[in-house]
């Protein structure tokens, strides 16, 4: 790992070993031997059905036991393969950490264009040639884009790769955050170039196959490059198991999967004026982050209090959630935060976003005319 990454700590890492690895399945518990209210956590599950919302799945882990898991939707289970959107980008920055860990890549200053020779380069000017890894990582490489268009139009062209890289400049890398799935695209395409792996093949060698993730799907590019800003398919379960990962500093099982170091900084704000780290949103306000991805995927993390919450929607954005029911239902909780957590940015949102939140401020309501 780079020194400039070495020294970073963050103060709610959770450090206790586990009672055990979920890696042939997770243990159940009853919320209450794990320190959290049922009662509160089943005005959660009557929300679901009372205000139709359109959650497929949802998880709740405390300690590292399963104490709430519903399918509200008949048509998927613990085994249905789900979408998951965006948090594939987390899941790459994860390759890249483990990358980064193993001397495959040398550092997060490398320059992006010198990992793509073969490739002739349009709009090649003096800051295109000055992006970085980190600047893919935080979303701050300057490219001209927009997330309305450009991820569906990269994935018509025949080369994704060149398609991110002949694009404009519109900032100074390392200047302006600007969500970018292109980016993310580079990321993984890096890691098959350094390591001489596919990204699909070596996320399955040192990142699935210790976790015990096997029944998942990944699109590729046309190049066969892995698609690093979506596409992954996974159930609800396997996607705990990666929150599970990062809970316990990139640990499983006594083995070093991820780097501590990089789950840190990761987790961390890194990214220029937003609650953004390396390919992770970072919820400040609750020590907590979460992968996300569009149409209402979630996998959101509080060492602190040893919580990861798995959520799968068909569409709406539900992570207000977790303040609202699941936060409340931790006994001795000391302190919870009652502003809601802050969405991404605008071009994130989904088009039942609107919708979605006046659902949500109908929730609130109800729950504190409930609850007085």
């Amino acid at each position: 790992m780079p020194n400039a990454h070495a020294s970073i700590s963050v103060p709610n890492v959770f450090t206790s070993a586990p009672d055990y690895w979920p890696t042939t399945g997770w243990l159940t518990s009853t919320p209450e031997e794990q320190g959290m209210n049922s009662s509160l956590l089943d005005e959660f599950v009557d929300a679901i059905e009372d205000y139709s919302l359109t959650l497929l799945s949802y998880l709740v882990i405390r300690n590292g036991y399963l104490i709430l898991e519903g399918y509200p939707d008949p048509d998927y289970n613990q085994s249905t393969l789900k979408h998951v959107w965006s948090v594939t980008k987390s899941i790459t920055s994860a390759l890249v950490g483990m990358a980064l860990g193993a001397g495959d890549l040398t550092s997060l200053d490398e320059l992006v264009v010198d990992f793509f020779p073969d490739k002739t380069i349009a709009n090649l000017d003096e800051d295109k040639q000055s992006i970085t890894v980190e600047h893919l990582l935080t979303m701050s490489a300057g490219f001209e884009w927009s997330s309305a268009t450009d991820p569906f139009d990269m994935m018509d062209s025949p080369d994704w790769i060149q398609y991110v890289l002949d694009k404009p400049m519109a900032d100074v890398p390392g200047e302006t955050f600007n969500y970018n799935s292109g980016a993310s695209h580079l990321l993984s395409a890096i890691v098959n170039r350094t390591t001489g792996i596919p990204t699909q093949s070596y996320a399955d060698t040192y990142l699935f196959q210790p976790l015990g993730i096997s029944d998942y799907e990944w699109i590729i590019d046309p190049q066969g490059v892995a698609s690093g800003h979506a596409g992954l398919n996974m159930t609800p379960r396997d996607m705990a198991k990666f929150g599970f990962l990062y809970l316990n500093n990139g640990t499983w099982d006594g083995e070093q999967i991820v780097p501590s170091t990089w789950v840190s900084a990761s987790t961390q704000v890194q990214a220029p004026e937003e609650d953004y780290g390396f390919q992770w949103w970072i919820d400040p306000e609750r020590d907590a982050y979460y992968a996300f991805g569009r149409d209402g995927q979630y996998i959101w993390v509080q060492p602190k209090n040893d919580l990861i919450v798995v959520f799968t929607s068909s569409e709406g954005m539900y992570l207000s959630l977790i303040p609202m029911f699941i936060i409340p239902a931790l006994l001795n909780e000391t302190t919870t935060p009652t502003t809601p957590i802050s969405p991404p940015p605008i071009d994130m949102r989904i088009i039942g976003l609107v919708a979605g939140a006046a659902v949500i401020v109908v929730i609130v309501l109800e729950v504190f005319r409930r609850r007085r």
